[in-house]
C-alpha cells in the first residue's frame, strides 16, 4: 500500500467502505492493529463482528460446525454408527446436538434431527423397518399413523423405530475431507 494511498485514506478522499478487504487488511498491518481495532477506530463496519472485553464476538452466521456424515445404511446400527471420513459444514445457528447427516448413494444428503422422534402428520422421518433404514412420509388417520416409504410401501407406526425427523435433503454433495 503506497504512502499516497494511505494519505488519501487519512484525508477522507478514500472511503473505507469501498476498499477491498486485502487493502483493509494491509492498512491494519501497517498500523499494527487488528481488524477489530481498525473497525473500532474508524467506525466503519467491516462485517467481522465486535470486539468485547478482549474477546472477538463473531456472529453465528459466520461460524460453521463440521458435522460428520454417515452412510444411510449405518442407521441400522443406531446409535453405534460408523462415520465416513467426510464432513459437512453447517452454520452454527442451524446446528443441534441431535443433528445427524446421512449420505444416500453418492449425492443425496439427509439432515435428520434425532431429538425429534414423535411423529407428526405430514412430516418426513428416518425410520428403521425390519432393520432397514427408510426415509418416509408420515400420515395420520385418526389415532392411527402410517409411514409411507420410498416405494410407497406402508409401514404401521408400531412396526417402525423412529430415528428422527428429516429437516432437509440436499442432492449435491461436496464433502470437506477431514484429515485424521
Amino acid at each position: 500500500m503506497s504512502q499516497a494511498y494511505l494519505s488519501d485514506i487519512e484525508r477522507g478522499k478514500v472511503n473505507l467502505e469501498n476498499v477491498a478487504i486485502n487493502k483493509i487488511s494491509a492498512l491494519a498491518r501497517a498500523l499494527n492493529w487488528s481488524l477489530f481495532e481498525l473497525q473500532e477506530a474508524t467506525g466503519v463496519d467491516l462485517g467481522i463482528g465486535k470486539w468485547e472485553s478482549n474477546v472477538a464476538v463473531i456472529p453465528d452466521e459466520f461460524i460453521l460446525v463440521m458435522c460428520p456424515v454417515y452412510p444411510l445404511q449405518e442407521a441400522a446400527n443406531w446409535p453405534n454408527m460408523k462415520e465416513l471420513d467426510q464432513t459437512v459444514d453447517v452454520p452454527k445457528k442451524e446446528f443441534t446436538q441431535g443433528l445427524r447427516i446421512f449420505l444416500e448413494g453418492d449425492r443425496t444428503l439427509h439432515f435428520v434431527e434425532t431429538q425429534e422422534r414423535k411423529p407428526t402428520a405430514d412430516h418426513r422421518y428416518l425410520i428403521l423397518h425390519h432393520n432397514q433404514p427408510l426415509i418416509c412420509d408420515y400420515k395420520a388417520f385418526g389415532d392411527q399413523g402410517v409411514f409411507i416409504g420410498p416405494t410407497q410401501q406402508l409401514v404401521p407406526l408400531k412396526e417402525a423405530k423412529v430415528l428422527g425427523q428429516l429437516l432437509e435433503t440436499r442432492i449435491t454433495f461436496t464433502p470437506t475431507t477431514q484429515v485424521n
